[in-house]
Formats: structure tokens, sequence, C-alpha cells
């Protein structure tokens, strides 16, 4: 599913919301470990990619190509990369 750029802040608000009311109420640990990792696995997929020698283009085309696609694995979308 696509959000334009006002759905995916309101995501983020609601995600913020509820994490926030999980770590006060003390529950969701597995939750919150489960939702850390997959943001540390995003992070991390971009590293590899921005380190990566062979994307090497004059005008970084592939390396942001692949840029958005780790992004878009990871539940993540941009109106940028529409194919």
């Amino acid at each position: 599913m696509k959000l334009n750029a006002k759905e995916q802040m309101v995501a983020l608000s609601i995600g913020t919301t509820v994490m926030r009311y999980l770590k006060e109420e003390g529950t969701g640990e597995e939750i919150i470990a489960g939702a850390e990792f997959q943001a540390m696995q995003t992070l991390e997929d971009i590293l590899s990619i921005l380190d990566d020698k062979t994307l090497d283009d004059p005008s970084c085309f592939h390396r942001i190509e692949a840029i958005l696609r780790a992004v878009e694995r990871n539940g993540l979308s941009s109106l940028r990369h529409d194919w």
C-alpha cells in the first residue's frame, strides 16, 4: 500500500503513540524489540549499499535505486519511486 506524505506522517504519529503506550504500560517488549530490529536492519541495508563500490556511477543512479528498493522492502515508500 502506498501512502502519501501526509498519511506516512500520520502513521508515524500513530506508531509513536502506540510505542509510548506500550513502554509506559510495561507490555509489548517483543513488539518493540521486533520493530527496533527491523529499523536497524533497514539502516544496515542502507549503509551496506552506500559502501558497495559496484554501484558507482557518475549520477549515483544505481546507488539511489538500491537504497529506495531497500527502504521499500522494509515497508516505507516514496512517491518519487513509482515503478
